[in-house]
């Protein structure tokens, strides 16, 4: 199993609209095969700065996961949103 993380800090006025996004994307996730858990945090001192915490059954099944169109078109519309990006893979032994 995978656990993959992504620290994100949004520009001001995307935030809504990522938020909304990523509400709208994990519908489809959420559908994929090896999917386990989607969920995003919102940093309590500041509301710009999101956490997402996924975890995957395999490598194989998150690569499938990033390949899918539904995350391509995403990838392509947040391109502007973020002032930071930090995305961490760890393995469960």
């Amino acid at each position: 199993m995978l656990i993959v993380t992504v620290k994100i800090q949004v520009k001001p006025k995307f935030k809504q609209v990522c938020l909304d996004n990523f509400k709208s994307l994990s519908k489809d996730v959420e559908t994929e095969n090896g999917f386990i858990a989607y969920k995003m945090y919102t940093d309590p001192d500041n509301e710009n700065n999101f956490f997402l915490f996924e975890k995957w059954e395999s490598q194989e099944l998150l690569d499938a996961h990033l390949a899918t169109k539904h995350m391509q078109e995403y990838f392509k519309i947040s391109a502007d949103w973020f002032v930071d990006k930090q995305f961490e893979i760890f393995v469960v032994k």
